[in-house]
Order: structure tokens, then C-alpha cells, then sequence
């Protein structure tokens, strides 16, 4: 079950969509305040490496506010709702790619699958970790939520 709300979490976390108003992602890299800010708040035991482990819980927080009906899953309105209405066609368009199996809620294993794809992107080395100079030279910020 831990696991479950983790892979939501993760999801849910690159889904949410950004404040109008916010910077544009750097040209070339996901590098500045941004990527350093994301990294340290999934760097839990602060070895400068973040583990899947280590990106799936802290995600799990979100999750469990957006999870407003405690089924496990997020539901379209349940997501919409999480990012407040912000950017409603891209917040859709970012549901919709999540949501695997168009059953129109998007489940643990989804948000899983799309995190572990993107710790693999970055992980230039293969030693199942990233650095903050791989997320920063990842490429652009997708993935990379943005922060105040």
C-alpha cells in the first residue's frame, strides 16, 4: 500500500501544473533555484544521491491531500483540484498522459511507472541514484516541479 501512494505521489507531483506567471524552463538544462530546490526536498538523508525510494516518499504527502475520497487513486477532479485550477488544459493534457489505461483515474502503479522513467532518463551513470549535476543536466525541466 506504501508503495501505491508513493507512485501517486510522484505522479502527482510532476503533474500539478505551475502558478501563471512562473518562469519559463531554462534553455538546455534544468539548472538555478529550481532544480537545486526540487533535489533537496527529495535528498531525505542529504548523501547528495536521491533514490526511487527517496522520490516516491516525498511524494506521499500530496497524495494523500489530493486523495480527497481515500480510494487510492486520483480521479480527474481529485487532480484538477490538487493543482487549483491552474493551467486546465495543460493540467488535463498531463491527467490524460498519466492515466495509462484511460480509465479515468490515475492509480499508484501509473504515477510509478512515470517517476522510474524519469530516474532513468536522468541517471547518466546508471547507479540507480541521481545527482543534482545529472537532474541539472538532464535537459530540460520536465519532471522538475517548480518551486517558489
Amino acid at each position: 500500500m506504501t508503495v501505491r501512494i508513493l507512485v501517486f505521489l510522484s505522479i502527482l507531483a510532476v503533474s500539478i501544473p505551475p502558478a501563471a506567471g512562473q518562469s519559463a524552463d531554462p534553455p538546455g538544462g534544468c539548472d538555478g533555484a529550481r532544480a537545486a530546490k526540487h533535489f533537496d526536498r527529495m535528498d531525505a538523508n542529504r548523501d547528495g544521491r536521491v533514490t526511487e525510494d527517496e522520490m516516491m516518499q516525498v511524494r506521499l504527502t500530496l497524495v494523500q491531500r489530493a486523495d480527497t475520497n481515500g480510494d487510492g487513486v486520483l480521479s480527474a477532479d481529485e487532480f484538477s483540484a490538487a493543482g487549483q485550477g491552474r493551467q486546465g488544459d495543460r493540467a488535463e493534457r498531463r491527467f490524460v498522459r498519466l492515466d495509462a489505461d484511460n480509465d479515468g483515474a490515475v492509480t499508484m502503479a501509473e504515477i510509478f511507472a512515470v517517476r522510474l522513467a524519469f530516474l532513468r532518463r536522468v541517471d547518466a551513470d546508471g547507479d540507480g541514484a541521481m545527482t543534482l549535476t545529472e537532474l541539472q543536466a538532464a535537459g530540460p525541466c520536465r519532471g522538475v516541479p517548480r518551486v517558489q
